[in-house]
């Protein structure tokens, strides 16, 4: 969820405008307890993805398990699953 607020709005002076992430949690429990609340929340970016398509194939028996089908005649690339995509 994501908030736009005023910041320091002044006669005379320009009005700045600020993004700001928010999280809205609410719920209950089983004992009674009960919440509703807006917090700030960290923006989280993950630069490279820590389990891949290699990791997936390699990890999966089943999928290793499958044989792949014959090719016709012709000129194919070689693909490698096992090397890091760049």
């Amino acid at each position: 969820m994501v908030f736009c607020y005023k910041v320091g709005q002044q006669p005379g002076r320009r009005t700045l405008w600020k993004w700001v992430w928010k999280v809205h949690k609410y719920g209950n429990s089983t004992t009674g307890e009960s919440w509703d609340i807006v917090v700030d929340e960290e923006t989280y970016y993950e630069a490279e993805p820590h389990y891949g398509r290699a990791d997936v194939v390699g990890d999966s028996t089943q999928l290793l398990s499958i044989e792949p089908p014959e090719r016709p005649p012709g000129v194919f690339p070689n693909i490698d699953f096992g090397s890091p995509l760049l």
